[in-house]
């Protein structure tokens, strides 16, 4: 895609958003003004994604190793080649097995580091990596917690389990929503992700652990 269809496809964007929002305007310039300013800020939006992601993926090529180091190097390379870059995560990454355990291991290395920037643009990797795994999505919850508090980890976690239903992402955010003394909301993540875990047998100490959730909610 080139510089000019990207634009127009952003612009697109802007005007689906303002529809979408039931926003009325007086004029053709009005609309024009609004759909220019918000083109600029999801520009801005993807131009902040775009670096984040470039800086998590050059620490996990210079202070990783193995598997990890070299993947996130090969995928630096290609980074403004959507096409490449989608192939590559495709086909060597969803088809390796250990691929999330490697990377799971080599984010958590930089678990509480002292520098929250570094930690935000590796997990942000883990999760562009694994959107459809709650593993990133609850390390990255847990360092808003430590970062900004439980308050905006509870937000958080409210946006995360609207999006995803997943017993082991449903865990942390009860366990965040009960610290929080939100009980009733805890509750009822618990009592959803005890009714998914029924077809997941193998799931036992998961489910002891949300029965011990319940048991502080009540």
């Amino acid at each position: 895609m080139s510089q000019k269809d990207t634009d127009s496809y952003i612009k697109e964007i802007a005007v689906a958003v303002a529809q979408q929002q039931g926003i009325q305007f007086k004029s053709l310039k009005e609309a024009n003004d609004h759909t220019e300013k918000t083109t600029q800020e999801i520009l801005h939006l993807l131009q902040q994604s775009n670096t984040i992601l470039q800086e998590g993926l050059q620490i996990l090529s210079e202070k990783s190793t193995g598997f990890v180091a070299d993947f996130s190097k090969k995928l630096l390379d290609q980074l403004q080649s959507p096409g490449p870059f989608t192939k590559i995560v495709a086909e060597d990454l969803q088809q390796n097995e250990q691929a999330l355990k490697l990377f799971s291991e080599a984010v958590n290395s930089f678990y509480d580091c002292g520098d929250y920037h570094i930690e935000q643009c590796v997990l942000s990797v883990f999760m562009m990596l694994f959107p459809l795994y709650p593993q990133p999505y609850a390390c990255y919850a847990t360092m808003i917690w430590r970062k900004e508090g439980i308050n905006a980890a509870e937000t958080l976690y409210s946006q995360l389990v609207a999006a995803m239903e997943d017993p082991v992402l449903d865990y942390f955010a009860a366990d965040c929503f009960v610290k929080a003394g939100n009980q009733i909301k805890a509750k009822e993540l618990v009592q959803r992700a005890l009714e998914k875990l029924q077809t997941l047998p193998e799931q036992q100490e998961l489910r002891e652990h949300l029965l011990q959730i319940l048991a502080r909610c009540e």
